[in-house]
This record gives structure tokens, C-alpha cells and sequence, in this order.
């Protein structure tokens, strides 16, 4: 039997007032308050606490400053080991001990390599003779995200630490070890996985967030979407939805199907897309093609005629801690919708509403292509006798082929358009203008939120008078493609 309502089970404390503490994250520094006393309001040289901090570019970091902390705690002893097989404990953290404090300050950083300085002091402006000086923080912070509090009736009304205590399964205890608090009481992980430098969790890498990301890249450098799986064909006149997910092309159908021409008849729509001016025309075969993304360096990419049996080579420097993309195309040949009259007519067939056309591809005879992996590698490349790709690159995500017998096997890019709601093209437009293509017809945008370096949808950060807490974009009022 136990009574927690005895004061020898009642909290307990040192009775020692410590002294200001200061904590901090890796990779903050903790450098010398220099803020000059004569050209300050403030009473620096009867501040209680001073502390200046400099924060990592490109990494969050944390700092909290306690004043004048007092640890109160559950006594040792016999408490613990009692209440440890009470059931409303079984499957809980325990609180068993706190830090408590009559002023704190914490401040989140917002990666911007942000140097900030505060101080817990009294203010001399405004002060009349007979009155004591207000004491208060003051800091010098803009960038990120802070808090802070002063009692100034120096209770201890805030708790900015605690410790939290669970119980461990019986299979975790030897059956002959002896039961101590410190073996009845473990101390606690997160229930998260790993968080990210914005509060998210960590996610194992999937090839669907490798293939979005690299299309957002190569999206971003040349305004053409991405095929990760060149060996897939995607065809001019295509059309579907790009999958959320992955960054893919789900065709529903061709404009140059059999179907999609009986529905132009039923709708009637007089233009038959198999006569020889509607199909896709071929352009001429384009010297090698290397796209790459803003993060990466390009190197010398030559012809070198001295050695027939080289075709191409390159080479490239990925930026550490970012993700770069590289595509390149041997021998590419661009094919697309004819222009002049067959967008002009289809705009308002009832299968390309809500879809995703493919107007135009690049395909080509070999690839090659390459997602970074942050680590800033630099890797080389070169096509020899146009039988096979040569790389060193180990530590990337790359992908590549080449047709042996000159095929034109693969699609790497294509691009894609969607269709302009007609009433608002007039009205951008004006009644009295013709019409034309470019006003049907717009590029995709991609049907995302922002990419971070892992593919993953960054979300939206909301600043409230409760918590600093980030909002999926799902949820927020950012418009959607």
C-alpha cells in the first residue's frame, strides 16, 4: 500500500536555484553578447542573462535560455518502484521530473544563418525617479520563430524541460535482475520517425519520389516534362493525367485512335485525323543533347574526332545537399502536332477535357540519365561506338541505353498542353481577335505543391498565437494545377 498523498510521495525539488541555464542544438554556436551599453536603452551592465547565438545556414536550429531554474522531481526511493504496475501507466509516459523557471526565452531558427542576441534586463527610458526600471527580454530576433516570458513577480509559472519515464515490457528485464527505479523506469523516444530541417518525418527514399523529382528538375531547366522510364513510349497525341505521385503519364487514349476519330464524327467536328496533314510530323535528327539541372556544373562535353570510337562524353559536379538532374540524348528527333488547324479543331472534344495532351516528344537512340544524391558527387560519362554507355558513377541514381541497331527506342521528354477555358481566353484575349493556338491551348503546370530535395511536397508554415505548427499544403489555400 502506498499514499502518494504523504509529503514524503509528494514532488520534491533541491531547493537550489540554479543558475541561468543555456541549451542549444548542434551546429548552433554560442559566441559573446556585444551589443554596445552606451548606445543602448537597456541596463546591460545589470542584465541577469546575455547570450548571443549564430545559427547554420540551410539547418534548423534551437536555443533556449532558462532563468533562474528549479528541478522539482518524484523521490526516490519507493514511489517508482510501487506505481510502476498500476494499470493507467501501462502503455503512458510518466512524468518524473521538471524544470521550472519564472522567465524563458526559446528561439527556432529559420535556416538563414541568422545571428541573434538577447538579454533579460531592465530598461532605463521612461523611467521617473521614484519608479523601479521594467524588466523584461529584449532581442534583437527577426528572422525566426521565438518565445518568451518574464514573471515579474518571480514565480516559477513556466516549464520549459521535463523528463518522461515509461515502463519496459517484462521480457526486457533478466528474470534474476533486481527491480530498481532505474530498470522500472526507461527513458522515452519519440513516437516519430527521423524529422526533416522543417518537422517533417523522414520517409524511406521510394522510386516514385526519385522519378517526380527528377521531372520537377528537368521540368524547372527546359519546360518539358520527364519520362523516368524512357523505354515506356509516350506518344504524340497522347493524352491523360501526369500521376501525382510519381510525376508519371497515365494515357487514357491517342487523338490519332481509331475511338477519339468516331467521337469527332458523333460530335461533329469534321477533320480526319489520319489524313497525312493531321499526323505528327518528324523534324531532323539533332546533334547530342545534355540537359541538367541549376545545382549542376557542367564539364567539357566534346565530339573528339581523334578517337572514332567515342561518340560523346561529359562531365558533371552535383552540389552537396542538393539534388541535381542530368539527361543526355544521343541523337534525338523531335515529332509534334502539326500547327494551323488540328489543335485548333480538337480543343473541344469531350475526351481532352480535365486531360493532358501530348503535343510534342523527343526521342532518341540512347540515354542517359542521372539523379544526384546530395553527397556532391561528380561523376563522367561517355558513349562509345554508340553500343554502350561508360560511367563511374556510383553513389547516384542513374538510369541509361542505347539501340544497338539505331532505333529510335526511347522517349526522355515530351511536352504537354491542356486545354484554355474558352470564356476566359476571350476575355484575356478581347472578342475581336482570332483566335490561335497559343490561346486554346496552355502548358501544364505540374498538379504538385513545391518539391523538397527529397520529392517530397513541402507544406506550409503557420505562425498562430497557440504553436508554431507546419499545415499540409493539401489543407492550405495554395492553388492547385
Amino acid at each position: 500500500m502506498i499514499n502518494l498523498s504523504d509529503p514524503s510521495c509528494q514532488p520534491t525539488n533541491s531547493g537550489v536555484v540554479e543558475e541561468d541555464t543555456t541549451m542549444f542544438s548542434m551546429g548552433v554556436k554560442k559566441g559573446d553578447f556585444s551589443l554596445n551599453p552606451e548606445a543602448s536603452p537597456l541596463d546591460l551592465d545589470s542584465a541577469s542573462v546575455k547570450a548571443e547565438f549564430q545559427f547554420q545556414e540551410g539547418k534548423r536550429g534551437a536555443a533556449l535560455v532558462m532563468h533562474k531554474p528549479q528541478r522539482d522531481f518524484i523521490p526516490q526511493g519507493g514511489v517508482i518502484g510501487i506505481i510502476h504496475e498500476a494499470n493507467q501507466l501501462k502503455d503512458k509516459y510518466l512524468v518524473d521530473s521538471i524544470l521550472k523557471c519564472p522567465a524563458y526565452y526559446f528561439y527556432l531558427s529559420n535556416k538563414s544563418e541568422e545571428r541573434i542576441s538577447l538579454a533579460l534586463t531592465a530598461s532605463l527610458t521612461g523611467v521617473a525617479a521614484n519608479e523601479e526600471a521594467s524588466v523584461d527580454w529584449w532581442t534583437d530576433a527577426e528572422a525566426g520563430f521565438f518565445r518568451q516570458a518574464f514573471d515579474k513577480a518571480g514565480q516559477n509559472c513556466y516549464t520549459p524541460i521535463y523528463t518522461l519515464k515509461c515502463r519496459p515490457q517484462p521480457s526486457m528485464r533478466g528474470t534474476e535482475e533486481q527491480l530498481t527505479e532505474d530498470n522500472l523506469g526507461l527513458e522515452c523516444i519519440p513516437p516519430w520517425k527521423i524529422l526533416d530541417e522543417d518537422g517533417n518525418e523522414l520517409h524511406e527514399e521510394t522510386d516514385d519520389m526519385r522519378a517526380r523529382k527528377f521531372t520537377d528538375l528537368i521540368r524547372q531547366t527546359s519546360s518539358k516534362w520527364a519520362n523516368w522510364d524512357p523505354a515506356i513510349e509516350i506518344k504524340v497525341g497522347d493524352y491523360g493525367m501526369i500521376n501525382r505521385q510519381s510525376g508519371d503519364l497515365e494515357a487514357q487514349g491517342s487523338i490519332y485512335d481509331a475511338a477519339f476519330q468516331e467521337s469527332l464524327n458523333q460530335q461533329g467536328f469534321t477533320i480526319d485525323l489520319s489524313d497525312t496533314s493531321c499526323q505528327p510530323i518528324r523534324g531532323a535528327v539533332e546533334e547530342d543533347i545534355v540537359m541538367s539541372s541549376t545545382v549542376t556544373q557542367e564539364g567539357d562535353f566534346s565530339l573528339e574526332p581523334e578517337d572514332p570510337f567515342t561518340s560523346a562524353k561529359a562531365e558533371f559536379q552535383f552540389q552537396e545537399g542538393k539534388r541535381g538532374a542530368l539527361l543526355v540524348m544521343h541523337k534525338p528527333q523531335q515529332q509534334h502536332i502539326p500547327q494551323g488547324r488540328v489543335l485548333s479543331i480538337i480543343h473541344k472534344a469531350n475526351q481532352l477535357k480535365d486531360a493532358y495532351l501530348v503535343d510534342s516528344t523527343l526521342t532518341c537512340q540512347g540515354y542517359y540519365l542521372c539523379l544526384s544524391n546530395k553527397s556532391g558527387e561528380r561523376i563522367s560519362l561517355s558513349l562509345r561506338d554508340s553500343l554502350d554507355w561508360w560511367t563511374d558513377a556510383q553513389a547516384a541514381f542513374l538510369r541509361k541505353a542505347v539501340d544497338k541497331a539505331g532505333q529510335y527506342r526511347y522517349t526522355p521528354l515530351y511536352t504537354l498542353k491542356h486545354r484554355q477555358n474558352s470564356l476566359l481566353a476571350r476575355l484575356f484575349r478581347g472578342e475581336e481577335s482570332e483566335e490561335t493556338e497559343d490561346d486554346l491551348w496552355l502548358d501544364c503546370a505540374p498538379p504538385w505543391q513545391p518539391l523538397d530535395e527529397d520529392g517530397t511536397e513541402e507544406q506550409v508554415w503557420e505562425e498562430s498565437d497557440e504553436e508554431f505548427s507546419p499545415r499540409s499544403a493539401v489543407e492550405g489555400s495554395l492553388p492547385f494545377a
